[in-house]
C-alpha cells in the first residue's frame, strides 16, 4: 500500500468569491429604507432609489431600542436608470405610485420584485388598473 505525502496532492481548486445579493429598494421612505438597511445588514449591496434625494453613498444608520447605533452601508439613486442590475427589487411606494415606480424595473424582466405597500389609494388604483383576479376585501 503506497501513501501519498498531502504535500503531493493536489491543490483543491479555489472557490470563487461568492457576490453579496445585489438588493434595489424603489422607494426609500420610512418603510423602503428600513427594509434596505435590514437587508444590509444581512450582507445584501443595496441601493436606494429616492426622487427627492440626491445619489450618494451616505450610509443608513438603525438606532436599536438600546441606543446604540448599526452603520449599514448603502448607494442612494435619484433614478431607477442609475442603478446597477439587481437581483432583486423591492419596491416600496405608496399605492397610486405603484405604476409608475415599477415602469423603470420593467428593464430587468427576470429579477424577483416584492412590493411593499401600505394600502393608502389602494380603492383608486384598483378602479384605474382593471379588474383583479383576488383583492383584499375593502374595510
Amino acid at each position: 500500500m503506497t501513501t501519498t505525502s498531502p504535500a503531493l496532492l493536489p491543490a483543491a481548486p479555489a472557490t470563487p468569491p461568492v457576490r453579496a445579493p445585489r438588493t434595489l429598494v424603489v422607494g426609500a421612505g420610512a418603510v423602503g429604507t428600513l427594509l434596505g438597511a435590514l437587508l444590509g445588514s444581512a450582507g445584501h449591496d443595496v441601493t436606494l432609489v429616492r426622487i427627492f434625494e440626491p445619489d450618494s453613498s451616505r450610509p443608513v444608520d438603525l438606532v436599536r431600542p438600546d441606543g446604540s447605533r448599526l452603520t449599514i452601508p448603502v448607494v442612494r439613486v435619484t433614478h431607477t436608470e442609475d442603478a446597477p442590475a439587481p437581483d432583486l427589487i423591492l419596491c416600496a411606494v405608496k399605492m397610486p405610485n405603484l405604476r409608475e415606480a415599477l415602469a423603470p424595473t420593467l428593464r430587468w424582466p427576470a429579477v424577483p420584485t416584492l412590493t411593499v405597500e401600505n394600502g393608502v389609494g389602494r380603492k383608486r388604483s384598483r378602479r384605474k388598473s382593471g379588474p383583479r383576479r383576488r383583492s383584499c376585501p375593502d374595510r
